[in-house]
């Protein structure tokens, strides 16, 4: 099993990020070390309607880190930004 899940996790999609058609939120810990801040770059410039947020001082789990935050961002990007 774990054989399956290195090959999981090293498999290069890029070429798949062009794509993706929908509207799509990137939240990204600037210190995640599991998933470098520099992918959620590539993403962002990768996929045709993407926004990057960004959270200094967080990890991986930056929705465990910033859970306010992180609520209120995706509650704006799935109202359109209308308050509820």
């Amino acid at each position: 099993m774990r054989d399956k899940l290195v090959k999981l996790v090293n498999e290069d999609l890029k070429e798949n990020l062009k794509e993706i058609k929908v509207p799509t939120l990137l939240l990204w810990g600037e210190n995640d070390k599991e998933t470098p801040f520099e992918d959620a770059k590539i993403m962002e410039k990768e996929i045709s309607n993407a926004g990057l947020v960004s959270f200094k001082d967080c990890s991986h789990y930056v929705f465990l880190e910033r859970p306010v935050q992180i609520n209120t961002i995706i509650n704006n990007f799935i109202n359109g930004g209308k308050t509820v």
